[in-house]
């Protein structure tokens, strides 16, 4: 019996050998987005370790499925996995240290957050904030009016609702505590923003200039 495995969150921290590969079990379809912890352009991907399933997919997805391919697409994956190659191992664990970083921060400013034990929040890019689902709602239309973007989520693993937080963006940043400790301070008066503009506003700002990517290739202007 085969498995269908989504990976669409974590690809990038499967591929950078930061959490397990379910390819490294038998009889596996691993199926996800490049979007998440992969950085690339949006599109679907599909493995398998299994050459019987491999033939099968080929004969079905085209054109079943799919009835045409973006040259470009491919063209943009192919780098991200070259480049992942290359920075994924550096990459993908300083999303996970980023999220713990976060966690961390946003406690000393009495959040109540999702926690695996004393010590650690998350084995991936997320955190997740625990609220009433009136004060994760207020909360995430306070971050809209700022455009931060976070996610308001209700699930009862998490004890129903809250609000999640993804690294695997500021991570490209390879943001420390000097800017982890100022991004918690600016989701604290978030609660209240009302009372906060200005400061909101200037931690924002100050934010925005340390946005440098890292782990990547440097791009070539030839003219």
């Amino acid at each position: 019996m085969g498995i269908i495995y989504d990976g669409t969150q974590t690809l990038g921290l499967i591929a950078g050998k930061i959490i397990s590969n379910p390819l490294d079990t038998d009889n596996v379809v691993l199926i996800g987005g490049a979007h998440k912890t992969l950085p690339a352009p949006s599109c679907g991907l599909i493995m398998t370790n299994n050459i019987h399933y491999s033939e099968l997919l080929k004969r079905n997805i085209t054109p079943n499925y799919l009835r045409n391919t973006q040259p470009n697409h491919i063209a943009a994956l192919l780098m991200c996995l070259i480049e992942q190659e290359e920075f994924g191992r550096q990459y993908q664990s300083q999303i996970v240290k980023s999220a713990n970083l976060l966690g961390n921060a946003l406690e000393k400013y009495h959040f109540r957050l999702a926690k695996l034990d004393d010590h650690i929040y998350t084995y991936t890019h997320q955190v997740f904030v625990l609220m009433s689902q009136e004060d994760a709602e207020n909360y995430y239309v306070n971050a809209q009016k700022f455009n931060i973007s976070l996610n308001q989520k209700h699930k009862k693993l998490f004890g129903n609702d809250g609000i999640r937080l993804g690294t695997q963006q500021i991570s490209r940043y390879n943001w420390d505590n000097k800017e982890i400790m100022p991004l918690a301070k600016l989701l604290y008066l978030l609660l209240k923003p009302e009372i906060n503009q200005k400061e909101i506003l200037q931690l924002r700002n100050y934010l925005i200039e340390k946005k440098i990517p890292q782990f990547e290739y440097e791009c070539i202007s030839i003219k």
